[in-house]
C-alpha cells in the first residue's frame, strides 16, 4: 500500500470519521434535550404526542374542528395514542414474520426462565 491514502480504514472495514460530542451529533440529527436527561428527535412521533415535548418545538397535528366531522378519527387517534400495536397491526405480514417471531419469543422466554431459576 502507498502512502498517499487519506482514507484511514479500520480493522473491521469501513472508514473511520472523526469523533464527535453530544453537541455536535444532536445538532447533525436534529435532537433536543427532553425532559429528565431524555434526548428525542424533533422529527419523531412523540413529539407530537405530549405536551412538554411540544412546547416551544413546533405546531402539533391537530384534527380540523367542524361540525360535519365525526368523532371516529379523534377515537382512533385515542386509541393509537394507548395501543400503539393498532397502529402497526393491520401493516403486519403474519405469514411472513409470525413463524420466526413466535420462534424468537419462546427461545427468548426459555432463557429468561432459565436465567431466573440461577439466581
Amino acid at each position: 500500500m502507498d502512502g498517499q491514502n487519506t482514507v484511514q480504514l479500520h480493522l473491521l472495514g469501513g472508514a473511520r470519521r472523526a469523533p464527535m460530542n453530544q453537541d455536535e451529533f444532536d445538532t447533525k440529527f436534529n435532537y433536543m434535550k427532553g425532559p429528565r436527561n431524555r434526548r428525542i428527535s424533533l422529527d419523531s412521533r412523540e413529539v407530537e404526542c405530549c405536551i412538554c415535548c411540544r412546547l416551544n418545538v413546533k405546531a402539533p397535528y391537530r384534527l380540523p374542528q367542524t361540525e360535519a366531522e365525526s368523532s371516529f378519527p379523534r377515537s382512533q387517534l385515542l386509541l393509537h395514542r394507548y395501543l400503539p400495536f393498532l397502529e402497526w397491526w393491520r401493516l403486519y405480514d403474519f405469514r411472513k414474520n409470525l413463524p420466526g417471531d413466535l420462534y424468537a419469543g419462546v427461545s427468548l422466554g426459555f432463557h429468561s426462565i432459565a436465567q431466573g431459576q440461577s439466581f
